[in-house]
């Protein structure tokens, strides 16, 4: 069996650590919550409520219902007999939704630098 060749030690990766998996964050789930309560009551409209409501208001009206039921407190197999959904899609756009959120809300807006004022 032939043995493995020999590289250079000045190779270095391609990427020095592993990249973390895209996953929901806690600040998605809490803007997530102010969003719901906020369309009950009627509150301030901040940044993260905001950009929840233009996210679920941009989903079908099955995915609405689907988030506005899961965040009533209910399962996700409560959710699933109601909207008569396999229970998978349920929790697909349960965390599709949660994902994107957190993807939004840590753009952050470029802002010009003081020194930069014409």
């Amino acid at each position: 069996m032939p043995a493995w060749p020999d590289l250079p030690s000045n190779i270095k990766p391609l990427r020095s650590a592993p990249r973390a998996a895209l996953g929901t964050s806690r600040a998605a789930m809490l803007a997530l919550q102010q969003w719901h309560i906020g369309t009950r009551t009627g509150g301030k409209q901040s940044r993260p409520i905001r950009i929840d409501a233009e996210l679920v208001n941009g989903l079908p009206e099955r995915g609405r219902q689907v988030i506005e039921g899961w965040l009533a407190g209910s399962l996700d197999r409560d959710v699933a007999e109601r909207q008569q959904v396999p229970i998978e899609t349920v929790a697909r756009v349960r965390f599709e939704t949660l994902q994107e959120i957190g993807a939004r809300l840590s753009l952050r807006h470029a802002r010009a630098s003081v020194v930069d004022d014409w």
